[in-house]
């Protein structure tokens, strides 16, 4: 995964962490569901029918999810950490953010419907739909930056979820961003988390720091 210096109209995107926090949003969509803070090592909910998820969430795996079983959704660990302040609340529409005291990087989260993007090509090809429309790309333009990468599941400490993850720098701030993205096709539904830091702060290296402790993935079962 290399870095990408973002053209001019990219970059309007990240000029700033505030903007990330402001547009990192799921077009058309909503999420009714709470914000499910992460219990490491508990077992895995079981859905209406009694059926487990995978117990990791690959691409291939997520077309074995039943349509109205699951809600994905980040496990938000951060309003219990002091060493976080909120940088915007919940909207309401599955979109929030934190900001890190010490390095005033800004984590963003974004959680509900997939807006109509085409889940034909499967949850790989989607994960990059779901980065491109953010960037106000083509997934032509961005899939040749991403790569695959992992997160964790919040109910398990080894569970892992496949995610798109593409990085790059702002050539007019120096400011470093990394962003990830995961699509469920089969549930309609997508997750999105970006760090944006600061001139002189690595997002990546600030995005590994906090992937296994903070940055965790659960399927709640639909009510």
């Amino acid at each position: 995964m290399g870095r990408v210096i973002l053209s001019t109209a990219h970059r309007r995107r990240l000029a700033a962490a505030s903007v990330l926090a402001a547009v990192l949003a799921l077009a058309a969509c909503t999420s009714e569901a709470d914000v499910v803070p992460p219990s490491e090592g508990a077992s895995p909910t079981a859905g209406a029918d009694g059926t487990l998820p995978p117990t990791d969430l690959s691409f291939a795996a997520g077309a074995e999810l039943v349509a109205g079983e699951w809600v994905p959704q980040w496990g938000d660990s951060f309003a219990a950490d002091d060493g976080f302040t909120v940088g915007s609340a919940d909207d309401g529409q599955g979109n929030w953010s934190y900001i890190q005291t010490a390095t005033q990087c800004e984590i963003s989260f974004s959680q509900g419907g997939l807006g109509g993007l085409d889940a034909a090509a499967g949850d790989a090809a989607l994960s990059d739909e779901l980065l491109a429309r953010f960037l106000q790309a083509t997934p032509a333009e961005v899939t040749p930056h991403t790569a695959d990468d992992t997160l964790l599941q919040a109910v398990s400490g080894s569970a892992s979820v496949d995610v798109r993850t593409v990085a790059g720098t702002s050539p007019d701030s120096g400011a470093s961003w990394i962003m990830s993205a995961r699509g469920f096709g089969s549930l309609d539904a997508g997750l999105l988390v970006g760090v944006v830091c600061p001139a002189g702060v690595d997002a990546v290296a600030q995005r590994d720091a906090l992937r296994d402790s903070h940055l965790r993935i659960v399927l709640v079962p639909q009510q």
